[in-house]
């Protein structure tokens, strides 16, 4: 029975990373296929991330993007713990972005955020992690090349997959690991082109400690930027999370929520 436990388990894990990466494989190329001017452009995306325990069921959200010529975000909420493997959050992001005129970060948003993440154990070194996030965007608009005062609203529904595999466990408990992660972003609203907002994808190299993970590696963004048009914006990613405790005691399994 142990051996069929443990043969059923290493089919799904491997099964469900090859779904993973050819359903990746299969965006890009369509994308690819589709857009008949294809432009890449470099960048860098810093990130801090922190969860402040307040009980054993809630937590204090916080984090901060920079994405170099792109966008800021402001990021807060409060999070509740249901189970060790359920999670589900919701607050506030205040968030500036460049336009398609200019590089410079001067169109505002105000955005109301809410997701909700499942973790998976698929063997002693590989866990999988998915999450559903909700964007309700107020955006200002453009009109001929200009940020105006008055709002553009509307809705983006986002599913993130992540696998993580433990390399390995060291004497003081610290664990090194490889991330592979891939985000769907997808616009609705009848004030905008429903459709693909952007796919990223995260290759990244991680430590994580007693209350900290420290990730670095790189992404990949598809962008659609028009008929017929796609951008990859590509580079270094470097995020390093924060695990602050204050009465809750935030369990190692519940650490991947935080990518």
């Amino acid at each position: 029975m142990a051996f069929n436990h443990i043969r059923i388990s290493s089919v799904f894990t491997i099964m469900s990373t090859k779904v993973g990466l050819w359903l990746v494989t299969f965006y890009l190329i369509i994308c690819s296929t589709k857009a008949q001017n294809i432009t890449h452009e470099g960048e860098v995306w810093g990130g801090y991330i922190s969860s402040i325990g307040i009980t054993d069921k809630w937590s204090i959200w916080n984090d901060f993007h920079y994405v170099t010529n792109t966008f800021f975000v402001s990021r807060h909420g409060l999070t509740y713990y249901p189970t060790s493997k359920i999670d589900i959050t919701a607050g506030y992001a205040y968030v500036i972005t460049n336009t398609e005129f200019s590089d410079q970060l001067i169109r505002p948003e105000n955005r109301l955020w809410g997701q909700a993440v499942a973790r998976f154990p698929l063997s002693s070194r590989l866990r999988l992690q998915v999450r559903y996030r909700h964007d309700y965007r107020a955006r200002k608009q453009i009109i001929n090349d200009q940020v105006i005062d008055s709002r553009i609203n509307y809705h983006r529904s986002r599913i993130m997959s992540a696998l993580r595999y433990n390399i390995k466990t060291y004497s003081n408990g610290n664990q090194w690991h490889i991330d592979v992660m891939d985000e769907f972003l997808y616009d609705i609203g009848t004030k905008v082109n429903n459709g693909v907002d952007q796919n990223r994808l995260y290759l990244l190299n991680g430590i994580t400690g007693n209350n900290y993970t420290f990730l670095a590696g790189y992404h990949l963004r598809a962008i659609p930027t028009g008929p017929g048009q796609l951008t990859f914006r590509h580079g270094l990613t470097v995020w390093f999370i924060h695990y602050i405790d204050f009465k809750r005691k935030i369990k190692t399994d519940q650490m991947a929520q935080y990518f």
